[in-house]
């Protein structure tokens, strides 16, 4: 509710650089010209399939329609648009192809990003597709030049003749935790350091008991210094289903 005026009062805070939202999509169509206008500057929206009948089983939602058509809304407004897609063992080669055309026609950026294990007991790692394997297929129908990567957590493709971009994010097989420097605040005022990650930083209640700036500077500071120096050990411990503990740059 009220997310404009939130996007509103967030773009108004000096020094704040850039504004992205991360949605499903299937309420975005009526809202993008207002997002936009208020500060928002780009967004990423899931998209699932390109099928409608294969979105429905996914999602468990009759929303394709919604999010196709809030896809070509943020376009018109005026957002940058990435759409993230799942690489799931059901999705095909033909699909995957289909996906990178939206990049030919359109200027978004199709992103593929491997199945981690952030759904509970939703995570399977038989679903999984490799990123190489699904890379491949891309790289075998499409002249892809790498752009610059610098600290983003996309491998960016150019192709030319195409309007957007692709990307693939693999984080699993390919981590780049090194390079990572996001941090994350939840809805309930807790500082994680990553994702995969169950330290927080409680940060709401300190802020309620009106600490001062320094002293949520530290709180901060030590959020970041918890940030994850990687999950080498990962691949090898989803198969037994079990999740690693991360190890911590502070040893």
């Amino acid at each position: 509710k009220r997310v404009v005026s939130l996007v509103a009062a967030l773009s108004g805070i000096e020094g704040l650089i850039h504004l992205t939202m991360t949605t499903n999509g299937s309420l975005l169509a009526p809202l993008a010209g207002d997002l936009k206008e208020a500060g928002l500057g780009s967004i990423n929206i899931s998209l699932d399939s390109l099928s409608r009948i294969r979105f429905a089983r996914i999602t468990r939602s009759d929303h394709w329609h919604e999010v196709m058509y809030g896809i070509t809304q943020a376009l018109s407004a005026g957002l940058a648009v990435k759409i993230n897609v799942v690489a799931v063992s059901d999705l095909s080669r033909e699909e995957v192809l289909n996906f990178c055309a939206l990049a030919r026609g359109y200027p978004v950026e199709v992103r593929f990003l491997e199945f981690m294990p952030l759904c509970g007991s939703g995570w399977n790692n038989e679903l999984r597709l490799p990123m190489q394997k699904l890379k491949r297929w891309v790289m075998e129908a499409l002249p892809l030049r790498e752009g610059a990567r610098g600290d983003d957590v996309a491998e960016t493709y150019t192709v030319e003749g195409f309007e957007g971009r692709i990307g693939f994010i693999a984080s699993i097989s390919s981590p780049f935790c090194g390079r990572c420097s996001r941090l994350r605040l939840t809805s309930t005022g807790g500082l994680r350091p990553c994702l995969f990650s169950d330290l927080e930083t409680d940060l709401k209640t300190p802020l309620r008991s009106c600490a001062s700036d320094d002293e949520l500077a530290a709180l901060i500071r030590r959020a970041a210094w918890g940030k994850p120096k990687g999950h080498e050990e990962f691949l090898g411990r989803m198969r037994d289903g079990d999740l690693p503990k991360i190890r911590l740059l502070g040893g």
